[in-house]
Order: C-alpha cells, then structure tokens, then sequence
C-alpha cells in the first residue's frame, strides 16, 4: 500500500509542476520572437578637441542600450570600433595632425546576452589642423579693486581664445570651467573657501592646443587675506592725461586705501607726521605715527598744478615756511616749500576785496603749488615740523 500511495503523490506532483514548466517555456520562445528594431543613428557631428583628439556626437535612438563608434584611421581601407559607450558623445583619441579620419556610429540593444547593432550612420570625416602652442605662464592676482582672485596669461600668438580648466585638491582630473577671448579670468563664482588648481589652453576656433600651462592653485579667501594690504594699496593711482588735459576723479578713496598705501609701500617721516597728495583724487591726506604704522589725522580737498604746469610727483620733505607772496594785485598765504618753489598754501585773495581769486577745488588749476583750504593751510605752516616726508603721486 505504501509503494501505491508514494507512486499517486509522485504522479500528482508531476502534473501540478508539468504547467509551470510549458509557461516558462512559452514565455521563453515569446521574448525569443520578439526583435528590437534599431533606427539609424543621425546628427552625427566631429569636433576637433586637440591636436590629438576628435569630439564625436549624435542624436539617441529610442530603445538603444549604447552606441559603437568606429574610425577608418588614414591609409586603411576599413573601419574598425573605437569605442562603446552609453551616452551620445565621446572623444577619440591617438590622432594625428594632418591626417584625416573617418567616423560612423550605430547603436545597439542586447537581445538574450547578445549585442543587436542597428545601422550605420552615414559617415563624416575631419582632417587634424594644428593647435596654439603652450601657454608659459599663468600667475594669480585680483581684479582692480582687489576684490576677486583673477587668474591671468600673457596671450600666446596664434590663439583667439583660451579655455581654462580646474579641480580641487581631491579630485585627480581636471574639468573645463570656461573659455574666454580675453587673458584673464575671475574666480568670483567659485566657492571662495576651497583649493583649486588651474591650467589654461590656448585655442584656434575650435582647435584647442594639445599642452595646458603649468598648474596654479590658490584658495581665494586666503589670498584676498593675506595680500588684502598689497590689494588696497595697488588700487592707488596717479593722475593721468589724455590730449592736453589731466584725467583725475571727483572720487575718493576710502580711509582703508589711504591707510593701505602708506603702510604697504613703507613711507618714513622724521616727524610724527606724513603727507600723501592723491592727484587723480585731488586730495591731501596728513597722517600721524611712524612706519607701518601711520592713521590718518586729516584729510581733505586741494587744487594741484594745471595741464602744462603739473605739479611734481615724487617723494619730498618740508624744508620752509613763508607767510605770503605778496604780488601787485593779490597775496598768497602760508605758505609752505617741499620742492624748490613747490608749496602748501592757502588759495590766492584779491588785495582789497580779500576774497579768493578762484575757490575752486578738487580740480588741477593752479600755478603748480597744492592750494589748500585755508584751515589746513594754516595747519601745516603751524603745526607740522619742517622735514616731514611728503607723497605727491
């Protein structure tokens, strides 16, 4: 009884296992039956990206898996594959300058562990042009106003543009940030707070030189830190000339500028004090302390020499006071010499009405001397000692 019983269980079980089996298999056969039908790859497009590489791009084809991209190199009569990717656009690398090449892409779906390729696109050809050469050198400084970290290069002949590229210090490759026409480049948009390394190539339309510039790298919040007093400092200028005029500004410079200049560039005095006449801001600054060290006690608007009479730039000292320069008509008044008949002193006042003959300021119009406010006039004749160091610039 028990050999009959095990033989019905066994029969039984084959029959309830016997459907799963034929569906499996049926399902099979069907997906067997089934054939991905691939398009042909179109918008095929080269790029030359280097003297040595070639940019491949093409439009996705619905239901593709990847892409196979082949090259007929020069001198072969066939094409072999140089590449299979998943994405639409590639480089080719192992080109040669002056050689051409040929390139056709198809895509490919895989069909029970199988590649499917679909139809070859109609095939293009580039032909390698020579690149710029290497740039030399690329140094780190700021923009004008010292308030973004500016990479810069020397423009190389031949290039019309230059593509800048960077990583961090954990990345092993770099990645292209931006190309520009110009030779320099801001970091501004960067997070200020990371370390970056930077190289530069130079380019011709869209062939981009095989060789970048020797690396660079800086952290721009560090940078604008420690050279914050050299960035103010620069942001001085002279006053400069177009035609038969000066070029200055109705601005002024900020108190931290003021500061910066004197003390970064290192100006001593034999006295407590220092003088800085800014021609472009036409303006007198005193200040008191000693090197490095000097804060500013006074700062005000002054007249320097007109077109044709300048008054002279350099580094003075105070070496004599006269109470005036009577003329004919009109009297000049605390006066005070740094350079021959150069001088501090108030504006010129008629004889008898008394009043200034021109009141103007903050312009060059005089004879050559610094006219100053009658307050401050008075000020340097009185207070400041002769031999202090005066900045005409």
């Amino acid at each position: 009884m028990k050999k009959y019983a095990a033989r019905i269980m066994m029969m039984l079980t084959v029959m309830l296992l016997l459907p799963l089996a034929v569906s499996t298999v049926d399902v099979k056969a069907e997906e067997t039956a089934q054939s991905v039908s691939l398009t042909k790859v179109t918008g095929l497009k080269l790029m030359q990206e280097s003297v040595k590489k070639i940019g491949v791009s093409w439009q996705a084809v619905e239901g593709a898996k990847g892409y196979e991209v082949y090259v007929k190199k020069p001198g072969s009569k066939v094409f072999t594959m140089a590449k299979r990717v998943t994405e639409t656009s590639c480089t080719i690398g192992g080109a040669a300058f002056g050689k051409s090449y040929e390139v056709r892409v198809c895509a490919y779906t895989v069909q029970n562990n199988n590649i499917v390729a679909g139809p070859y696109s109609d095939s293009k050809s580039i032909k390698i042009k020579k690149g710029p050469g290497q740039i030399k050198k690329v140094l780190i400084s700021t923009d004008r106003g010292g308030t973004q970290v500016v990479i810069r290069w020397s423009k190389l002949k031949g290039a019309d543009s230059y593509a800048i590229a960077y990583k961090t210090g954990k990345e092993k490759s770099y990645q292209f940030l931006a190309e520009t026409k110009g030779n320099a480049y801001g970091l501004r948009k960067l997070d200020q707070n990371k370390k970056y390394s930077f190289v530069v190539y130079a380019q011709k339309g869209n062939v981009r030189g095989e060789k970048a510039s020797k690396s660079v790298s800086v952290k721009p919040a560090t940078y604008l830190k420690k050279n914050r007093l050299r960035l103010l400092a620069e942001r001085v200028r002279s006053i400069g000339v177009s035609g038969n005029k000066y070029v200055f500004t109705k601005n002024s410079y900020s108190n931290e500028v003021k500061e910066a200049y004197v003390n970064y560039y290192g100006y001593s005095s034999k006295t407590k004090y220092l003088i800085w006449v800014s021609l472009y801001t036409q303006q007198c600054t005193i200040y008191t302390g000693s090197k490095g060290k000097w804060k500013i006690l006074y700062t005000f608007d002054i007249a320097s020499g007109a077109f044709g009479s300048g008054t002279p730039r350099g580094t003075f000292k105070l070496f004599m006071h006269e109470k005036s320069w009577n003329h004919p008509t009109y009297t000049t008044n605390w006066v005070t010499h740094f350079y021959k008949r150069g001088s501090f002193h108030a504006r010129p006042i008629w004889k008898k009405s008394k009043k200034p003959i021109n009141s103007t300021l903050k312009a060059p119009i005089s004879g050559g001397c610094v006219r100053c406010p009658d307050k401050y006039a008075i000020f340097i004749y009185k207070k400041i000692p002769l031999g202090t160091k005066v900045r005409i610039w």
